[in-house]
C-alpha cells in the first residue's frame, strides 16, 4: 500500500552509507528532475520508516523542501530479509569495485545464515548457498556466485580483493584515512594492483604525491601501480606463476631457465643480456623493436585465450622490455636524437601497438 509520509519521519539505512558511500552529495540532476516533473518515485521503507530503496531520491527531496514522500512500507521478518532487499533494490546501478566487494560480504553474511535455516542446524563449516535439492556447494562454487550476483566478474577477483579490503578496514581503525582512500582508488581501477599494494607492511613508503596524483585521478592508476612496483621491487602473482611455467633455453649460456628470467622477445636470458661483455660489443643499431613488435603482435592475438593474470603478465613483460630498450640508448653512448629515421618510426609504431594492446585489455577485463 503506498501512503504519503512525512520527509522528517524517514530514516536512511545505516548499511547503505557503509556499501554506497554519501549519496547526498552527487544528487543535483535528480533533484532537478523531481523538481521539473513534480513527480517523486515510490520510497520502500520498512515498518521503522528505515529506508530500504530510495536513498537518492529521499536526498533530492530533502534540497527541494518536499515536506512528504510516496512510501510503500514493508514488515520484514528479520533483518536479513531486510537487508537482501536493499541489495536487491540496487542491483542494476553502477558501482565501484570497492562497493561491489561491499556487497559480497553481506551477501556472504545472508547465503550463511540461508544455510543455517535450510539444514535446521546452528553452524555451517561452508560458507552455504545451499540448493533446493540439499547438497552444499564448494567454496569455489560459493564465491563464483558471489561474484556473479554482485557483477565482480569471477570468485578469482572476489578472492583477490578480500585481502584488500581487510588492509582499507584496518587503515580505517588506525586513522589512517588518506591511505585507505587511496587504496580504495586503486582497488577501484585495478585489483591485482591494489592487492600488491595491501602487501605492504606499510603505505609510508609510497609519496604523498603519488597518494594525491591518484585519489585526484591526476595520474592514472595503472601507470601509478607500474611506478611503485618497480621502485620497491614488488614480485606480481602473475609473474609468481610464470615462475612455475614455460621454460626456455638460453641462446647463449645454454642452460634451461623460467621464462621470466627473459626479456620478452630475446632468446638469451637477463644474465647474458645484461652482461658489460655483451653491451660493449653491441654496436647500435637501433632499438629491437622488431622482437618487441611480434610479441605485441602475439599478444594481440593471444588476449583471448589468456586468464587474466597470464594477460596481465604479458603486457608487464612487453612494457618492461621497451623500456629497458629506451633507457638502454637514451643513458648510454648512443642516444636516441642519433637514431636514424627508420628506427624511430619503429619505435614509434612500437609504443602505438603497446597503447592499443592495453587498450584492448581494458575492454576484455571491463
Amino acid at each position: 500500500m503506498i501512503s504519503n509520509i512525512s520527509i522528517d519521519k524517514l530514516k536512511p539505512h545505516p548499511r547503505n552509507k557503509d556499501i554506497y558511500g554519501d549519496e547526498s552529495e552527487s544528487i543535483k540532476e535528480l533533484a532537478e528532475l523531481i523538481r521539473k516533473s513534480n513527480m517523486v518515485t515510490n520510497l520502500i521503507i520498512n515498518q521503522n520508516n528505515v529506508i530500504i530503496s530510495g536513498h537518492r531520491r529521499y536526498y533530492a527531496c530533502l534540497i527541494l523542501n518536499v515536506k512528504e514522500v510516496p512510501c510503500i512500507q514493508i514488515v520484514f521478518k528479520d533483518e536479513n530479509e531486510e537487508l537482501e532487499r536493499l541489495l536487491l533494490e540496487n542491483q542494476h546501478r553502477e558501482k565501484t569495485t570497492h562497493q561491489k566487494m561491499k556487497e559480497t560480504k553481506l551477501w556472504e553474511g545472508i547465503e550463511k545464515e540461508k544455510a543455517k535455516d535450510r539444514q535446521g542446524i546452528a553452524g555451517s563449516r561452508n560458507l552455504g548457498l545451499v540448493t533446493d535439492s540439499g547438497p552444499e556447494l564448494d567454496k569455489r562454487e560459493v564465491r563464483d556466485i558471489l561474484a556473479e550476483k554482485v557483477g565482480l566478474g569471477s570468485g578469482k577477483t572476489y578472492e583477490r580483493a578480500k585481502p584488500v579490503m581487510k588492509k582499507i578496514d584496518e587503515l580505517k581503525e588506525i586513522g589512517s584515512d588518506r591511505d585507505a582512500e587511496f587504496l580504495i582508488t586503486v582497488l577501484n581501477e585495478s585489483v591485482r594492483g591494489a592487492k600488491d599494494l595491501s602487501e605492504l607492511e606499510s603505505l609510508d613508503s609510497i609519496s604523498d604525491e603519488l597518494k594525491g596524483q591518484v585519489i585526484s585521478k591526476e595520474l592514472p592508476v595503472q601507470k601509478a601501480v607500474q611506478t611503485i612496483r618497480k621502485d620497491l621491487g614488488i614480485i606480481t602473482d602473475g609473474m609468481k606463476g610464470g615462475e612455475k611455467k614455460v621454460e626456455k633455453i638460453c641462446s647463449r649460456c645454454g642452460e634451461r631457465k623460467s621464462l621470466l628470467e627473459f626479456y620478452t622477445g630475446r632468446t638469451e636470458c637477463i644474465n647474458c643480456h645484461n652482461t658489460p661483455k655483451e653491451r660493449k660489443n653491441k654496436n647500435f643499431e637501433g632499438i629491437d623493436m622488431d622482437a618487441l613488435e611480434a610479441d605485441v603482435k602475439n599478444l594481440n592475438k593471444s588476449i583471448n585465450d589468456y586468464d587474466d593474470e597470464d594477460i596481465t603478465m604479458e603486457i608487464e613483460a612487453a612494457i618492461n622490455t621497451f623500456v629497458f630498450s629506451v633507457k638502454r640508448y637514451v643513458d648510454g653512448e648512443d642516444t636516441y636524437e642519433n637514431m636514424n629515421q627508420t628506427c624511430r618510426n619503429k619505435l614509434i609504431n612500437a609504443l602505438e601497438n603497446i597503447e592499443n594492446t592495453i587498450f584492448c585489455l581494458k575492454n576484455k577485463l571491463n
